[in-house]
């Protein structure tokens, strides 16, 4: 019996509705179910640390207003859907269905939704993420304005609300991304911040970098706490005290509410478990996206992520020919850049300099340059970043960790050499404009091409120019 469809895609984010568009303009036959009440697209967890860090450096020092920071989201959110409507979809072919959905095995493996049992070739779970609680005794039991999640911070409702009664006092709970960029902006919104990370700050990042990065979050006024643990939480009025553990010894924290950022994608509901398909934190199996049910594809969750993995998914799941392979290197997310979007970000891409000395050992060469020859870094006073390239022993860059201003804006020009397999002398030759931040990889490549010169090379110019000076009247 046919299938209906080539792709049925299960969404609720910008991801899914990409990835049906990118479905539906290569004529494959594709339904995207979404929820029936329609989420924030616009207003994801990413964006909105974005939009406030737009708004907290446009405001200039002092407190930031609330209310410019809601008209800011409103307008983003606007903005933001408005370019991936349902209707657009429909136009360009994809069935749009707002409804709950569950997957069976009988009489026919398929998705139901409501009446319909939809058959396809693929499907494709672009659920994103949620907010998972841990199981801290009394956590479950504080009030909405006390426990607060990323998902909750994404409604301008909620800001609203706490223009009368901003916390003073925060604690947030997280080791990622969203944990350090909502952290510098409740500092910022004069809040008294504490950071607990309990697999430490950006455990999956360059140490060095993280720890520059961990320097100006100090310098916001956070209180970062590394691999700490939060053993209880007890609301006493509108106070909440936090009882936390650091090897063996315990410290209680005082705080007016509790930022909650850990994540876990959003499955529930689905009946993975009806199809004997184990729901995990990493669903996928594969570098192309697929899960243990060979059918059956998913996102990993990263928003950082999420398009470059709904581009292999797609491609993988539809079998389209004549397309181009993606390499198993890229697969694994070596070419992808990430951001951490505080002020100033963190951009990175590629291995760390702990990674690259695993493959390469102490012939692993690691550059680091400053801004401080970099004019528009002091034109914009924001000459205390770093750039920390990593290269092979020949000279291929292999690795990039950036903090410094538009670092995110700058960090494909090293992903596109790193694609290419390029040295980093090939970023000497002018290709950088001036008066650039980017200017730093120019000015790393010149050094790099001067203090690694063959010795015999230089020999060799020595002669040359002996030569031509003798020869000259």
């Amino acid at each position: 019996m046919p299938v209906d469809y080539d792709l049925v895609i299960l969404g609720g984010t910008l991801a899914a509705r990409e990835a049906a568009a990118m479905a539906a303009r290569l004529r494959a036959q594709v339904a995207l179910i979404e929820p029936s009440v329609n989420p924030p697209l616009g207003l994801t967890a990413d964006l909105v640390c974005c939009g406030l860090q737009q708004v907290l450096q446009s405001s200039g020092p002092g407190p930031m207003d609330v209310a410019e920071a809601v008209a800011w989201l409103q307008a983003l959110d606007g903005a933001v859907a408005a370019e991936r409507s349902p209707a657009h979809l429909t136009a360009l072919g994809v069935d749009v269905i707002q409804s709950s959905a569950e997957f069976v095995r009988r009489p026919m493996f398929g998705l139901r939704v409501g009446p319909r049992l939809l058959r396809s070739r693929r499907f494709l779970l672009a659920t994103g993420t949620y907010t998972v609680m841990p199981p801290i005794p009394g956590l479950v039991a504080l009030s909405p304005m006390q426990r607060l999640t990323p998902e909750a911070l994404a409604q301008p409702q909620l800001w609203t609300k706490l223009a009368s009664r901003m916390p003073q006092q925060i604690a947030l709970l997280g080791d990622g991304a969203i944990a350090l960029a909502w952290a510098q902006i409740w500092a910022r919104l004069g809040a008294t911040v504490t950071l607990i990370c309990p697999d430490g700050v950006l455990p999956h990042a360059d140490r060095e970098v993280a720890a520059r990065l961990v320097m100006h979050l100090e310098a916001d006024g956070i209180q970062v706490l590394a691999h700490r643990t939060v053993m209880q939480v007890q609301s006493e009025g509108d106070r909440l005290q936090l009882k936390t553990n650091h090897r063996a010894n315990d410290e209680i924290l005082d705080a007016d509410a509790l930022l909650v950022t850990l994540q876990q994608p959003q499955v529930e509901g689905l009946n993975l478990e009806g199809i004997r398909l184990q729901s995990t934190p990493q669903l996928p199996q594969n570098s192309r996206q697929q899960t243990a049910n060979s059918r059956i594809y998913a996102l990993s969750g990263n928003p950082q992520m999420a398009r470059y993995e709904a581009q292999v998914a797609v491609q993988a799941a539809l079998a389209v020919p004549w397309q181009p392979r993606w390499r198993r290197r890229a697969a694994e997310g070596l070419w992808i850049s990430q951001v951490v979007p505080t002020d100033p970000p963190l951009a990175q891409v590629g291995l760390t300099e702990e990674a690259a000395r695993q493959r390469w050992g102490d012939r692993t060469i690691v550059m680091r340059q400053s801004l401080n020859a970099i004019p528009k870094a002091h034109l914009r006073q924001r000459n205390g970043g770093i750039c920390k390239l990593i290269l092979r022993p020949n000279g291929q860059l292999v690795g990039a960790h950036i903090l410094a201003a538009e670092a995110e804006e700058w960090i494909g020009i090293v992903a596109l050499a790193m694609q290419q397999r390029l040295s980093l002398t090939y970023l000497a030759s002018g290709a950088i404009a001036p008066l650039a931040m980017a200017e730093v990889l120019h000015q790393a490549a010149i050094d790099w091409h001067q203090h690694h010169q063959q010795p015999l090379l230089l020999a060799l110019y020595d002669c040359w120019f002996d030569g031509l000076r003798t020869r000259s009247r």
